[in-house]
């Protein structure tokens, strides 16, 4: 299936939330979550994705602002 670019830019956003909630549940800090997530963070960039993410937590939004 082909995907449109909003789309696929969505999904890997969705990726780094679940990612990161998930992290942050098992006690894990910000930084490693960060750098354990940096390959999300690429692809979203190549996908001229947005790291403005805010509905999830100054956490997640700290993720993103590393991830930029």
């Amino acid at each position: 299936a082909s995907f449109s670019l909003e789309s696929r830019q969505q999904i890997v956003t969705f990726e780094i939330i679940t990612f990161s909630l998930e992290r942050f549940l098992a006690g894990e800090s910000v930084s490693s979550v960060i750098r354990d997530s940096s390959t999300l963070g690429r692809e979203l960039r190549k996908l001229d994705g947005s790291f403005d993410v805010s509905s999830y937590g100054p956490k997640v939004r700290a993720v993103f602002a590393g991830l930029r």
